[in-house]
């Protein structure tokens, strides 16, 4: 179980550094704001596109092998981005190809990770909250310090970020080499194993519900990764350095929240916590959009961004309970993609709005948010009754 951890913890913090950085580097490299979106389409896209091939892999060939795979495929993307930069030290535009074959690769390794950690809950169902609340400390302490190291990293040169998301990601890979892989299904095809998914949705129509509320938060949580940083270097006036403390302080502050889920899971009920964290996230969405100082901004950022543990130990713990294990991969693959479509969205969104404008994005988004949020969490009273309290 500890090294399960560990895996998918050094895998995320690859990932968390690549993801924060990235919009860093091209905000300070060219200063555009809609280049810094465009750079978060180019990165999201090819991960999304990457996710239905993922899922069939994990159920044909097992997680531990697809993990490790995908980790050394990794490596070596990383390896000739480093060097290429090394000779050319302006080609920066070789850090938004690699974090786009890097991100690929990480949905890869993160649908393998999630069918490892549900292999986890199924074997021992009365502690489902429990390891998936331990799997959200993971990704929160991962996030903590992803965002530093992102901010210090830039500021210290494009080759050590890449260096070192290329060093995590080989560290993760040989570590995931004795992990037991989840019992392999027959073979499938993308195209088939959407089709599985899809007949598991249906038939478990709680899981659409659960993609409903997911992804208008995840939009909210999109725009301000992408936004945020726009909003405060330009709108009001701070560097680098107050970018890396809002995430920080989000993620120390999740840490926090992600004990309360757990401990709300099991003693308030399943459906009462995810209302209560989803509702938090449009919330403070509303409130960034609507503050007109970098204070009040901040706090509401912090905010709508620190219950990001809290969300997922409640939609991990949902669908643990509600995925059946032979068709994991599939179903978890099409709900990652429908959630994920989120951030091309996002990018899209923050490249076209001029920067004046998104705040009031942030605020709408929010308000559709939250409207999502209750009208899922309703139909999922009348839907779980069979899984959950």
């Amino acid at each position: 179980m500890i090294r399960t951890y560990l895996v998918r913890a050094l895998d995320l913090l690859a990932t968390s550094l690549m993801e924060f950085a990235l919009p860093l580097i091209v905000l300070s490299t060219t200063g555009s704001t809609a280049l810094a979106g465009l750079s978060y389409v180019a990165e999201w896209v090819p991960r999304i596109l990457a996710i239905p091939r993922a899922g069939a892999l994990v159920d044909r060939w097992g997680a531990g092998r697809v993990f490790v795979l995908a980790s050394a495929a990794r490596v070596t993307l990383g390896a000739v981005a480093v060097t290429g930069l090394i000779l050319w030290p302006s080609a920066w535009w070789l850090a938004l190809v690699f974090g786009a074959a890097s991100g690929a690769l990480f949905e890869t390794t993160f649908i393998a990770g999630e069918a490892l950690t549900s292999a986890l809950c199924d074997a021992r169902p009365d502690d489902t909250a429990r390891i998936q609340g331990r799997q959200g400390m993971v990704d929160e302490i991962t996030m903590l310090c992803g965002p530093l190291m992102a901010a210090f990293l830039v500021q210290a040169g494009v080759v050590a970020a890449l260096a070192l998301v290329t060093v995590l990601a080989l560290l993760a890979g040989v570590l995931a080499r004795p992990l037991s892989p989840v019992r392999p299904a027959p073979v499938e095809e993308p195209r088939g194993a959407l089709t599985t998914a899809i007949r598991v949705v249906r038939a478990h129509p709680v899981l659409l519900w659960v993609m409903v509320a997911q992804f208008p938060v995840n939009l909210v949580f999109a725009l301000l990764t992408v936004g945020a940083p726009a909003v405060i270097m330009k709108g009001f006036g701070q560097g680098e350095t107050a970018v890396g403390a809002l995430w920080t302080v989000a993620s120390v502050v999740s840490l926090l929240g992600i004990k309360l889920a757990e401990r709300g899971i099991s003693r308030g009920g399943l459906l009462r916590t995810g209302l209560v964290t989803l509702a938090v996230t449009a919330l403070g969405g509303v409130g960034a959009g609507l503050s007109s100082g970098f204070p009040a901004f901040f706090v509401c950022a912090a905010l709508a961004t620190s219950t990001l543990g809290a969300v997922m130990t409640f939609l991990r713990t949902i669908r643990s309970k509600v995925i059946p294990q032979e068709s994991f991969g599939a179903t978890i693959s099409l709900m990652v993609l429908v959630a994920l479509l989120a951030n091309p969205l996002a990018g899209l969104l923050v490249a076209v709005v001029p920067s004046g404008g998104l705040q009031p994005l942030l605020a709408v988004s929010g308000t559709l948010a939250l409207v999502a949020v209750v009208i899922a969490i309703s139909r999922m009273r009348t839907e779980t009754r069979t899984y959950v309290r």
